[in-house]
């Protein structure tokens, strides 16, 4: 977490900002950077990421038509 984060909206942070379709694309040709999450914090995050895709399934709301990817 960044210094001074305020997280008020991913369209302001500072650390969203870096993010880009080049850079997205060079991480998944190269595959060097690895991210290890502790196994105890990983099943805990499940539970919230498959609530929100179970909802958004509910909801008729599917990702393969959205966005221009």
């Amino acid at each position: 977490i960044g210094e001074g984060a305020t997280c008020q909206s991913c369209a302001h942070c500072p650390w969203m900002g870096m993010n880009s379709l080049h850079n997205l694309l060079q991480l998944l040709e190269r595959g060097d950077n690895e991210i290890e999450i502790d196994p105890a914090i990983r099943e805990r995050a499940v539970l919230p990421i498959q609530r929100m895709l179970d909802f958004a399934r509910e909801q008729g709301i599917g990702m393969k038509d959205k966005g221009n990817a």
